[in-house]
């Protein structure tokens, strides 16, 4: 479990990294000037803005009408001039600093670069010196040991400034104060330990209160009263209580560096252990209680204007960032998604009374830590099912931990003012069925008969897919909540679903339609592959319920494919947990090898390109669906395992219902497995078409299949 490399990285994207949810560092490793490039997670530009536009109410009916007569142009002009928020853009998210260290040259004699991602300590070694570098969660710094070093020399840089061990500034003549700050503790003449803190006035998306300066005095004080051994055995008992409740063996690597692994060894069934467990490893770096949510980069951003901003995008990107937040046994990194999701339920409601006359709140497909939840950046930015797709995860985080507590307080009141905003946001169509308008299938567009292209229209099928599973999951949750006084809502969830516009089927091509429209495409393999949501990561579409529908899914995959599709890296990702749910163990692991292959950068980072950390998450949620599934209601063991991983074991993945599950096969054969519930219960578990029942102890490690 190590990433290593025979010198030093010479670019950002070849660069280790560290994290503690709110720091984060990218090690290079180099000898005579070393980097540590520094974030902290709520360095974003910009401030929180009441974006409602006073035009977009009144223009919302002629615009679903203009939509429904089947004037898309004169809608999306419409809809441009009035519908999107004010100003349009948000800012980005920025480095903090980078933290230079400068040391006599040195010949780079057994030189070794290393990242160990089962202590998350990465280290340099080259002569007799050597270089740890952690980021810890209990004490909320960066900690670098140095040894066999002398005559050394550290300074912050940041946009080709330079300064002395304290860096401050603000983002901006309005924005945020921030801070990076570092001590220095001698320990011998060639040994020192460096803590670095870092900080901004952030409190909240309309609160900018804090002292950057006290809060990174109060951590450095507590951590300079500790010695390195202190600070790092509480790095690792951190670290490795999350890090071990999940290991994965499916044989062995070569003993080569990562980049020749990359070169040469992805097809090494090891190497999707390896990628795995990395993706487990970047999720518990950028993501933890109390921190901000991982970001399009999780939190590790080099420029002063990254690449969409860095932002959260919710018509995909920042929802796969947590697929494996529960499967993978990391529930405690899924609740900083809430957290934020929380705060920014003010402005979402204010959003939807001001633009659509609806309760609940809403967020549409751009937001950021100042609570962004207006439509931005073009047309494409009129979608407002993000906060519905969201909610999804409230859901989900319950199902698979039995928190009833937490989901009365904060998942429930999260579904219900996401499902309130959908119930009044659905209108009836022409044919006399509720669906969403306007609507689009992100950031796709479509050919109508007459030639003109368009990306606006009415009842998208992503859009019917991600209503019929946030209603559902609503009318599930009310059952576990058995509160009499949700009655009439439930009435209303279940008319509205009753009244959802079907899928349909094109008769022209045989497979899922994306549009209300069986309209032709101008990409036929575009990115975005969202008509399928209703296959991963909803569950409305089965083989046993929804067969028809199924094959139908499964052509339109293979058109898109055929077309050139997955040729990003959250995309190919994506496609990955498709052939997973499809039960398609061969093609889910060729699409995991051209991940790897096409889309996999030197420090194994995803890129689309460029970096986005979408693809880690999504490839490490997809490995995970290839050896366990639990959306159908019983576990699925092995549903889409690949002949190329003819022997393996897995240990400590989680299912829906509170289980946890082991696997062990030989020759592609279910040798063992044990699964131990959280609560007492009947346990239905599947393999190889055969479902049979369990009762389990609650606690108890049960073997089943053996």
């Amino acid at each position: 479990m190590k990433l290593y490399y025979h010198q030093p990285a010479t670019r950002w994207t070849e660069a280790l990294p560290v994290g503690n949810g709110r720091l984060g560092a990218m090690i290079y490793g180099g000898v005579d000037r070393e980097e540590l490039q520094l974030n902290e997670d709520t360095v974003w530009a910009g401030k929180y803005i009441d974006r409602a536009n006073p035009a977009a109410l009144p223009a919302l009916p002629e615009v679903r009408r203009l939509l429904f007569a089947g004037r898309n142009t004169e809608a999306t002009e419409l809809a441009t001039q009035s519908m999107l928020g004010i100003p349009v853009n948000i800012e980005s998210y920025q480095p903090l600093a980078s933290l230079i260290i400068t040391r006599p040259a040195a010949l780079l004699t057994g030189y070794r670069r290393e990242l160990d991602l089962r202590t998350g300590i990465a280290r340099t070694t080259f002569g007799n010196a050597t270089q740890e570098v952690f980021a810890s969660a209990p004490d909320q710094v960066i900690v670098v040991r140095l040894t066999g070093q002398t005559a050394v020399q550290l300074h912050f840089e940041r946009e080709q400034e330079s300064h002395p061990l304290v860096l401050t500034g603000r983002l901006g003549a309005d924005g945020l104060f921030y801070r990076a700050e570092a001590i220095v503790l001698p320990v011998s003449a060639s040994e020192m330990v460096i803590l670095i803190a870092g900080a901004t006035s952030y409190v909240s998306p309309t609160d900018y209160s804090a002292d950057p300066a006290a809060r990174c005095r109060a951590v450095l004080d507590r951590a300079a009263g500790k010695t390195y051994a202190q600070l790092l055995a509480t790095h690792i008992a951190d670290h490795t209580a999350l890090f071990d409740r999940v290991s994965l063996d499916l044989g062995s690597l070569p003993q080569i560096p990562t980049d020749q692994l990359l070169a040469t060894g992805t097809a090494n069934p090891a190497f999707a252990a390896l990628y795995f467990q990395y993706g487990r490893y970047l999720l518990m770096a950028s993501s933890r209680p109390g921190s901000q949510p991982a970001n399009l980069q999780g939190i590790w951003n080099n420029l002063i204007k990254a690449p969409w901003n860095s932002d959260y995008h919710p018509n995909i990107n920042i929802q796969m960032n947590y697929w494996p937040a529960e499967v993978a046994n990391l529930s405690e990194c899924h609740q900083p998604l809430f957290d934020w999701m929380t705060a920014c339920v003010p402005s979402g409601e204010h959003m939807a009374r001001a633009h659509y006359g609806a309760r609940g709140w809403v967020m549409h497909h751009v937001s950021d830590i100042f609570a962004c939840t207006a439509p931005m950046d073009g047309i494409w930015g009129v979608w407002p099912v993000g906060g519905a797709w969201l909610a999804q995860h409230c859901w989900e985080h319950y199902a698979f931990t039995n928190d009833l507590a937490w989901l009365r307080r904060q998942g429930w009141p999260l579904l219900k003012g996401a499902a309130r905003f959908i119930l009044d946001f659905l209108v009836e169509s022409p044919a006399g069925q509720l669906v969403t308008n306007p609507s689009h299938s992100p950031e796709n567009e479509f050919i109508k008969p007459d030639g003109t292209k368009s990306k606006f229209t009415y009842g998208a099928t992503m859009d019917l897919q991600i209503a019929h599973d946030l209603l559902s999951n609503c009318l599930a949750a009310i059952v576990v909540l058995a509160d009499p006084a949700e009655e009439p809502f439930r009435d209303e969830l279940q008319s509205a679903l009753d009244r959802l516009a079907p899928l349909q089927i094109s008769p022209r091509t045989g497979r899922m339609q994306e549009w209300i429209e069986d309209y032709a495409e101008p990409e036929p393999g575009h990115r975005h592959i969202s008509h399928l949501f209703g296959l991963h990561p909803g569950r409305q579409l089965t083989w046993s319920k929804t067969p028809e529908l199924m094959a139908a899914a499964q052509k339109s995959l293979e058109a898109r494919l055929a077309a050139g599709g997955g040729h990003t890296g959250w995309s190919r990702a994506w496609i990955v947990n498709f052939w997973a749910r499809f039960g398609d163990g061969e093609r889910a692991g060729e699409h995991l090898r051209l991940l790897f292959a096409k889309s996999t950068l030197p420090n194994l980072f995803d890129t689309h390109p460029p970096f986005q950390i979408d693809g880690n998450f999504g490839g490490c949620a997809g490995i995970a669906e290839m050896l366990l599934q639990s959306h159908e209601g019983f576990l699925h063991l092995l549903p889409a395992l690949p002949a190329a991983w003819p022997t393996g074991t897995v240990r400590g993945l989680r299912a829906r219902g509170g289980y946890t599950v082991s696997i062990a096969w030989t020759a592609g054969q279910l040798t063992q497995a044990t699964v131990r519930s959280d609560s007492a219960r009947e346990c239905s578990v599947k393999y190889r078409g055969k479902i049979r029942h369990w009762e389990l102890t609650p606690g108890t490690e049960t073997s089943i299949f053996s």
